[in-house]
């Protein structure tokens, strides 16, 4: 479903960088915002839990599906991300990839990546 009129988008999932950084989620305009219970964890210091606990926008906690988790590492695994990628990290793509599979279906969710071709530098 398309977002309410004069908000850009349904959902924003939030990652723990924006919040350590104090950044002002509400200026997406979203129509929820929408987190992993394993971000928490990550906000240790006193002034990002501050910013947290003063976030002018209700912060919702959700899991992501098996079978989001299952998509997400699966295209990991291929492009070489995965073992870079933390459990907070995992999860949070899935949830992305889980509320926009809600939205909008999966067809267009790609299951493998897009091969890169680049063209070496002229001299």
């Amino acid at each position: 479903p398309a977002a309410p009129r004069g908000l850009s988008m349904k959902y924003l999932v939030v990652d723990s960088g924006p919040i350590i950084k104090g950044a002002r989620l509400e200026v997406a305009e979203a129509e929820r915002y929408i987190t992993v219970p394993e971000i928490f964890g990550e906000i240790r210091d006193r002034q990002a839990r501050s910013g947290l606990a003063l976030l002018p926008v209700d912060l919702e906690v959700k899991e992501p599906s098996d079978e989001a988790i299952a998509r997400v590492s699966a295209f990991a695994r291929k492009t070489g991300d995965y073992p870079a990628l933390s459990t907070p990290d995992l999860k949070v793509l899935a949830l992305t990839w889980m509320l926009e599979k809600e939205c909008n279906g999966a067809g267009h969710l790609r299951e493998t990546p897009e091969q890169m071709h680049t063209k070496p530098r002229s001299q």
